[in-house]
């Protein structure tokens, strides 16, 4: 899928090791199964920079996973700030993905930038408190899944600012449907994404909120996270851009509609909800919303 094109020769991406690049599929399929698959969607000649902006996102997304304390993970993000800055400059040191991110630094200038959001959107995943409302989950999201796909959309698409908009948007909604069916496998390392406010309200200690006796209430949380974002989706036109490039950013549309409607057929319980889409069902997802051109 991610193999090289022996047509262009100048194109930046040919002096990629084969090695590496395959490493980074594989790593990337198994960790963001359903944006790996989207990124087959694309143009051939743009996969590379793609898959390489998603293993940056891989790369950071780790961070809080992997440290025993917040100040490490603080001291980590720092460092790939400072790396970026000096890879946009044209030094590389210290990381693979520095190196091949600098010619995607030389035509997409908003880059830098982008990537710095990401930095700062994971950051807030080793924050002690819990979000206060919906607006600090949506905040988060939009920050990390929302830039994300808002990046993709730039790299294909360049200046169709509105399916731009609607590419963060969908990319911040996935993110929300996924915040949501890790709770019940909650790391606890990582933040509680459950807003504080609604705790409060339904009078439950945020310690206790996983436990059985309180699932009904999760379930009454996660439900009103979810038809808020599910609310701003259903008033977005499935029909942006004629541009076939758009194809691996709308689609993502097509999963998020399935998985809201496997979260409503559970009662939004995510102790019922997989981790991820079976990998047939994603194709087939995808498959039936490209025939039936929904993006």
């Amino acid at each position: 899928m991610f193999k090289q094109s022996q047509k262009n020769t100048n194109n930046p991406f040919n002096n990629i090791d084969q090695g590496l690049l395959d490493s980074i599929a594989l790593k990337s399929r198994k960790s963001d199964y359903e944006r790996y698959v989207l990124l087959g969607f694309s143009p051939f000649h743009y996969r590379q920079k793609l898959l390489i902006c998603l293993a940056f996102n891989i790369e950071i997304a780790e961070i809080s996973k992997k440290v025993s304390e917040p100040m490490l993970a603080n001291i980590r993000y720092q460092w790939w700030r400072d790396a970026l800055e000096s890879s946009h400059k044209g030094e590389h040191y210290g990381h693979d993905l520095l190196k091949n991110l600098m010619p995607i630094f030389r035509s997409h200038d908003n880059l830098q930038n982008s990537l710095l959001t990401l930095i700062d959107g994971h950051e807030m995943e080793i924050e002690v408190d819990l979000p206060i409302d919906t607006n600090e989950i949506f905040n988060y999201a939009e920050k990390t899944g929302g830039i994300l796909n808002q990046l993709f959309a730039e790299i294909l698409l360049d200046d169709e600012h509105e399916t731009l908009e609607v590419a963060k948007y969908y990319g911040t909604l996935w993110t929300i449907i996924n915040v949501m069916k890790c709770i019940a496998r909650k790391d606890l390392k990582t933040r509680l994404w459950l807003p504080e406010k609604q705790l409060i309200k339904e009078g439950v200690e945020p310690s206790l909120i996983l436990d059985i006796k309180n699932r009904e209430i999760l379930c009454k949380i996660v439900k009103e996270v979810l038809l808020e974002g599910q609310y701003y989706l259903s008033n977005i036109p499935t029909r942006l851009s004629g541009n076939p490039n758009a194809r691996s950013v709308l689609l993502l549309r097509g999963i998020i509609v399935k998985e809201l409607h496997n979260f409503r057929k559970v009662n939004y319980d995510p102790f019922l909800m997989s981790s991820s889409i079976r990998p047939l069902a994603t194709l087939v997802i995808l498959s039936w919303w490209l025939i039936m051109r929904k993006y």
